[in-house]
């Protein structure tokens, strides 16, 4: 075969080679850059072609065009790419060299900014860029939203205090489990709030710009209630009678309050030993209760009274003659329906806060008529010694809470 034959058809088939090279160069090792801003969001993608030596494939690229770039002052945003068949990536806005073939990195821009990235080899170049906008009105600011309390009992209230700047308005809302609402307030203010559950407070300011929120839970603390119910070991309690001045009634299965037409006054002195009530707790209730099973005299209504004792008194050994001191004025009242059995309670919260934190010394109480010498009924209780049902003995209920 001639030889300008043979080089002809190696010169077609060396062109071939070189056509087939580069279409499965394409394919095998197509480049993709992407500037994606915080997240991949959905865009028709741009082909942008650059030049590159027939036998060789510089850069073949992709960019995806978020449909969101507009953003606050203060704002920061993330710039992600991918790149292939590179050797160096860069990007401008003194950012510098990145990492290569992939990579992002957290921008703050303080105004509207176009971002470069430029991918290089030994054959050439390759730009791409995307522009993030930034917005000349910021949104609001909350600088403070906060409560005077955490962590409340229920009953108790808490201030929800808030300063705001750049806002033209300014929402609170409150969820819980049970309700939602939502309201507008100052734009710098405060607003007394009593929830009854764990409820989060929001507060929302905003302007032309767009919003800022702050949130604020208010959580409900979980009380506890206990009842004290000694029987005849650990109780205490007694009654003494104007009728009979060196009687002890320690070991009786009852107490007597009121008066008879005797004449005579019939007192009762009970005690309860909070030394085994938990460390650390906050009283929120405590209610004294007596069973009242039966009512001597007339059908005469009368109030009982309970007065803090001031002195040191015994089970076994009080009488009238002998019976402690105590405050004049009741520190609170039960009222009494004669004949009618049913449970006497009086509400003695500060008092048992009292004993518990040893600001109060616990002597006890004296239950007493406050009419002692103008009626002429008196009604009996079951004591601690009470051996019939332990169930009807003298309790104290507390309601408390422990931080």
């Amino acid at each position: 075969m001639p030889s300008y034959l043979t080089e002809n058809r190696q010169g077609k088939s060396k062109e071939k080679e070189i056509y087939e090279d580069e279409k499965n160069f394409k394919k095998r090792f197509t480049q993709v850059l992407k500037i994606i801003c915080n997240h991949d969001f959905p865009g028709n993608p741009i082909r942008l072609w650059r030049g590159y030596p027939r036998h060789r494939l510089s850069h073949h690229q992709f960019l995806y065009c978020p449909t969101v770039n507009n953003y606050h002052r203060r704002e920061s945003t993330t710039l992600s790419w991918e790149v292939i068949n590179s050797t160096a990536v860069s990007i401008n806005q003194g950012i510098g060299t990145v990492a290569a073939p992939s990579g992002s990195i957290t921008v703050t821009p303080a105004s509207t900014t176009t971002y470069t990235l430029i991918a290089t080899n030994s054959t050439g170049s390759s730009t791409n860029s995307i522009t993030i906008t930034v917005l000349t009105t910021d949104i609001p600011i909350i600088s403070l939203f906060a409560a005077t309390s955490y962590n409340i009992i229920p009953g108790e209230s808490v201030t929800l205090s808030w300063e705001t700047s750049g806002a033209t308005n300014v929402y609170l809302s409150h969820e819980s489990l049970s309700e939602t609402g939502s309201g507008s307030v100052d734009l710098s203010g405060s607003s007394v709030v009593s929830p009854t559950e764990h409820t989060l407070y929001t507060l929302t300011a905003t302007n032309s710009a767009g919003s800022s929120t702050a949130g604020v839970t208010v959580a409900i603390k979980q009380s506890l209630t206990i009842a004290l119910q000694p029987g005849p070991a650990l109780g205490k309690d007694s009654t003494v009678a104007s009728d009979d001045l060196d009687k002890n009634c320690g070991n009786f299965a009852f107490v007597g309050i009121g008066n008879s037409a005797g004449p005579f006054v019939i007192r009762a002195y009970l005690q309860f030993d909070l030394s085994t009530f938990p460390v650390g707790a906050t009283i929120v209730r405590a209610d004294l209760k007596l069973y009242h099973f039966d009512t001597y005299g007339p059908s005469q209504n009368f109030t009982i009274g309970i007065h803090k004792a001031t002195s040191n008194w015994e089970e076994n050994i009080i009488t009238w003659n002998n019976q402690p001191s105590s405050n004049p004025a009741p520190e609170y009242t039960c009222p009494v329906t004669a004949y009618i059995t049913s449970w006497l309670s009086w509400d003695i919260t500060t008092l048992v806060q009292g004993w518990y934190d040893f600001t109060i010394p616990n002597y006890g109480v004296a239950l007493k008529d406050t009419g002692e010498l103008l009626g002429n009924t008196f009604i009996y209780c079951h004591s601690s010694d009470y051996m019939a049902g332990s169930a009807l003995r003298p309790k104290l209920e507390i309601t408390y809470y422990v931080p």
